[in-house]
């Protein structure tokens, strides 16, 4: 039954992508890569330290999990030893060089038995899922994309290249960013050959989100002691829209298409970091739980596989690993103030937690290429005010604080039944797992509350809340739905998923259109993507590109480092929305150039074509790589002031930069034009 299932979401997820222009044998080999250099290793070490006996699904969640961990350490590793990325696929075999299927007798775990119905249901919401996840062929620049992939893209492109990652769009800038997530995209791309940007928005684009919804799955069964448990907790996250909008549609309220601000959908959908990060979450939770279980030896077998997670969560998703060690550090306090015996294993855990995560959580905390000193910001319920309900509120004379009661349970959705679940729970005999997921998620719920963020980023805590909720009253949910006894709650269940079922058939009939009759990009853009794959093909990876537009784009489809661009999407940038002032921090409604010297000198090229200028460039950061000048006509044109869909509008070129001795055309066709700058002085470009 599990094979079929496998089998059949494989066809559907192939059956998509070939709809988009995909290759069945590109995508055949992202997906061995994924089998037999990420899970099989992973499962192979879980195994053998793991001290009992589970059934194949939870096996293949886990061994996915240490597989994706492992796999993302050792990309880093071998970057920055300068050893070729195919290493990996030697190291991969080392774990299996023992056979893991020989194994002593272990005890069985509290699992119940997964049926053929919990699979069929499984399966059905993995649909739903991998349904509404975006995919974008050949030339999506020309036929609309969601902008956040394009910077990570350029990020998993960045991975491609030896040494420790830099901000891939500014040239000489760092970039204190969570990369391992895209140590499978870039990976996949090496050994199969796929451009990078392709794995990951179109080949490998289901392959997280489907990691992902299993883990939720099997934290699930283990918190709720039964199948039916871990349904409930993806029901949770898989069904989660945004309420309000979804209401305002069906009453033609007026609110947009965000109206309580980001929520769990879009990361859910289109963020690599959030989807692999909560992943791992989901991962933690369950050896966290299963750390309190059976006698103390078994917890000391865990050591090494929570600090791996630890380490791997920290470099993934930056928001997940600060919450759950305050969250550890409440259940300290917890078994403390109840006298718990476990006292012992709750200092241990967390020191565990602490030391794992430490590393790569400093090197995303500080330094001048951190997002978060320039991001954040203490203003108490900033979150609520700045979202569309919370402006429509204040013009009614609203106070943020009185909205608190009804914007949240809407932010949550079904999480908000999930809770009552937990909260039952810790009414009851409440079990140290069930005591960390209610710290997680009070943690989680306290740090948007105060925090205030360009974007909306506060939310990005959040989002571990309603991992947390899910798990931890999963059962419940399940229950609600299912009308088994849970009174009102059953009616609220409901209330809340009519229009979210609502919304989901629109989303699922949007993405269902797409793939039935895909966009197709026109003559011009795959023309410039035969420029594209010229950049990708012929020139070195470490280039540096000058071009005239400043937007996300070269750095994503040509996988090559730009001088400048995307300058929305750096940490300075970040620092520059905010200015203090006597009444604390506000907006900056006038933010400018984040880097107004690369920006000058890169507009001063394009009106004068003064080679000369590349002196005072190359002093902005060292680049030892070939320099490249693409001259196009290319602008960035968004869907509407408020979406994050955006597509490109792509004209032809027009005359030929004047002549100079320092510009050697390498390429031309009818939208763009490439130039190698060489240039005669031994510190120069080559």
């Amino acid at each position: 039954m599990g094979l079929a299932a496998c089998a059949l979401l494989g066809a559907f997820s192939g059956w998509r992508i070939a709809s988009h222009g995909g290759n069945l044998g590109s995508y055949l080999g992202v997906l061995a890569y994924v089998l037999f250099v990420m899970v099989l290793p992973g499962w192979a070490v879980w195994r053998r330290l793991w001290p009992w006996r589970e059934d194949r699904l939870f096996e293949l969640g886990m061994g996915w999990a240490f597989g994706f961990a492992l796999h993302a350490i050792g990309f880093l590793g071998v970057g920055l030893v300068g050893l070729p990325i195919w290493s990996l696929v030697t190291l991969a075999l080392l774990p299996l060089a023992v056979p893991p299927w020989r194994q002593v007798h272990r005890p069985s775990s509290d699992l119940e038995r997964v049926r053929p119905g919990h699979v069929v249901a499984l399966v059905a919401l993995l649909f739903v899922l991998l349904q509404r996840v975006f995919l974008y062929g050949e030339g999506a620049f020309s036929t609309g994309f969601t902008t956040d992939l394009l910077f990570h893209a350029g990020n998993a492109a960045e991975m491609l290249r030896e040494g420790a990652p830099v901000n891939p769009r500014i040239l000489g800038e760092p970039l204190n960013y969570h990369f391992l997530a895209y140590g499978m995209s870039a990976g996949a791309s090496v050994v199969t050959g796929v451009p990078v940007h392709q794995v990951l928005m179109l080949y490998g684009a289901m392959v997280l989100p489907g990691f992902m919804a299993l883990q939720v799955f099997n934290a699930g069964r283990c918190f709720g002691l039964r199948a039916a448990a871990g349904l409930g907790a993806l029901l949770a996250v898989s069904l989660h829209k945004d309420v309000l909008a979804e209401v305002s549609r069906l009453l033609d309220w007026g609110f947009g298409e965000q109206p309580l601000g980001p929520v769990l959908e879009l990361a859910m959908h289109s963020s690599p970091p959030s989807q692999a990060g909560l992943a791992m979450l989901a991962t933690l939770a369950i050896l966290i739980l299963r750390w309190f279980q059976g006698p103390l030896g078994s917890s000391r077998n865990l050591v090494l596989l929570v600090a791996l997670i630890s380490f791997a969560t920290a470099g993934t998703k930056g928001s997940i690993m600060p919450a759950v060690g305050l969250a550890s550090v409440g259940l300290c306090l917890w078994c403390l103030a109840r006298r718990r015996g476990s006292l012992g294993r709750a200092l241990g855990l967390t020191a565990c937690l602490g030391l794992g995560s430490l590393p790569l959580t400093l090197f995303l905390a500080v330094g001048e290429g951190s997002f978060a000193g320039s991001m954040f910001r203490l203003d108490p319920l900033s979150v609520l005010r700045r979202s569309e309900f919370g402006l429509w509120a204040g013009e009614k004379g609203l106070g943020a604080p009185w909205l608190v009661p009804l914007w949240l349970p809407l932010v949550l959705g079904l999480g908000t039944v999930a809770g009552w679940g937990l909260v039952r729970r810790l009414r009851s005999e409440p079990r140290e797992g069930d005591v960390f997921s209610a710290a997680l998620v009070a943690v989680s719920l306290a740090l948007p509350a105060f925090l205030a963020a360009g974007g909306s980023s506060e939310l990005y805590f959040l989002y571990n809340a309603q991992f947390g909720l899910a798990w931890g009253g999963g059962a419940f949910l399940f229950d609600s739905l299912a009308r088994r006894g849970s009174g009102g709650w059953s009616l609220l269940a409901w209330g809340l998923s009519l229009p979210l079922l609502l919304g989901l058939a629109r989303d699922i009939h949007r993405e269902a259109s797409r793939d039935l009759a895909p966009p197709r990009p026109d003559a011009l853009a795959l023309e410039y993507e035969k420029g594209l794959r010229w950049l990708r093909q012929e020139t070195p990876s470490h280039s540096v590109l000058l071009a005239r537009h400043t937007s996300l784009f070269l750095s994503a489809f040509a996988e090559r480092r730009t001088f400048y661009e995307g300058h929305h999407f750096t940490p300075a940038f970040y620092r520059r929305l905010w200015e203090k002032t006597p009444e604390g921090w506000t907006r900056n409604p006038r933010p400018g150039h984040a880097f107004p010297q690369h920006a000058g000198l890169q507009g001063r090229f394009w009106k004068t074509f003064d080679v000369g200028l590349i002196e005072s460039m190359l002093s902005l950061g060292e680049s030892s790589g070939a320099w490249f000048v693409v001259e196009d006509q290319v602008r960035l044109q968004p869907r509407s002031e408020r979406s994050f869909e955006a597509e490109w509008k792509i004209g032809r070129v027009g005359p030929r930069l004047e002549r100079s001795p320092a510009l050697e055309l390498v390429f031309e066709n009818e939208v763009l034009r490439i130039y190698r700058l060489s240039w005669a002085r031994s510190s120069g470009p080559r």
